[in-house]
């Protein structure tokens, strides 16, 4: 059985793995929005783009070049919104692996705190042990001359 001691070197490790796991989760949340800001900027580019720019008794190189950017606009959505998803799922995974090393964690600090509770009451055991057998000694004279 590990002395509580023993423990602490595992638990600062674990400490450190779980600190820098919630570092890298963290950045990548941050970057998430950062990505789903980007496609928001581009939806409401093409969303203010679309219609507005094209009234009436338009040449057809402005209808041929404009239709061209919005496509040019979709296709950089559909690419923006495939990056979202997939720093989605890698956000996803980096908090699983956080959580991961959270528990891992608490479990370490657990064990410790049940060690140390044996501990405690092995010493208490000890000492209760050491009196009671004090006491047998000094009552055992007595019992004697009884």
């Amino acid at each position: 059985m590990a002395r509580p001691e023993q423990l602490d070197s595992l638990l600062r490790h674990a400490q450190l793995q779980e600190q820098q796991a919630q570092s890298r989760w963290h950045a990548a949340q941050q970057q998430l929005e950062r990505h789903r800001q980007q496609l928001s900027e581009l939806q409401n580019y093409l969303n203010d783009y679309g219609p507005a720019r094209l009234g009436g008794g338009v040449a057809a190189s402005v209808l041929l070049n404009h239709s061209r950017f919005s496509e040019r606009l979709r296709e950089a959505i559909a690419q923006q919104s495939q990056v979202v998803r997939e720093a989605r799922q890698s956000t996803e995974k980096l908090c699983t692996h956080w959580q991961h090393k959270r528990q891992r964690l608490e479990a370490l600090g657990a064990l410790k705190d049940k060690r140390i509770k044996a501990q405690h009451t092995q010493v208490r055991r000890l000492e209760q042990r050491t009196l009671d057998d004090f006491a047998l000694r000094s009552l055992g004279p007595r019992l004697a001359d009884a």
